[in-house]
């Protein structure tokens, strides 16, 4: 299961938004805990000392309740797009550039937070790229659809 989900932070503050990907394994009547794929699309911070890399830890709060996560393996690509666009002021072509970051990682819910999640209120998930934070809070609806995802994969 897919949902996307916008960052608190605004794109000046370094924010983006997520595709969060919910899987589970089912084999032999055995589950395996929720593997949350995510990747990321932010901005690009150059005007504060350069970007910086995605931390290993990201925090996911259940209602009151923090959870320490540790993020699997990590990868990030530059994307620089170009445009072009004609100016008929000069008969010639103006071009313009904007750069963002794309990072991919996963996390693994253990049972005490899968179960916390199934009778929440409100969940967010906030990760660090050095100390600037990024925090996604799900909305009533995302949180009604991990939790189906949830309760249809036991």
């Amino acid at each position: 299961m897919q949902l996307r989900e916008g960052s608190e932070e605004s794109m000046l503050k370094g924010g983006g938004y997520a595709i969060f990907s919910y899987s589970r394994d089912i084999q032999n009547n055995k589950m395996s805990p929720v593997t949350i794929g995510l990747h990321i699309t932010k901005a690009k911070l150059v005007y504060l000392a350069g970007n910086q890399d995605l931390e290993k830890k990201a925090v996911v709060k259940v209602n009151d309740k923090s959870y320490d996560v540790i993020l699997g393996d990590t990868s990030a690509v530059n994307v620089t797009t170009i445009s072009s666009q004609p100016n008929y002021a000069t008969g010639g072509t103006q071009l313009s550039s904007s750069e963002h970051e794309e990072w991919s990682t996963k996390m693994i819910l253990n049972k005490v937070i899968e179960d916390a999640i199934k009778t929440s209120k409100t969940v967010a998930v906030r990760l660090y790229f050095g100390t600037t934070p990024m925090t996604f809070m799900l909305g009533e609806s995302s949180i009604k659809k991990v939790k189906e995802f949830m309760n249809a994969v036991e």
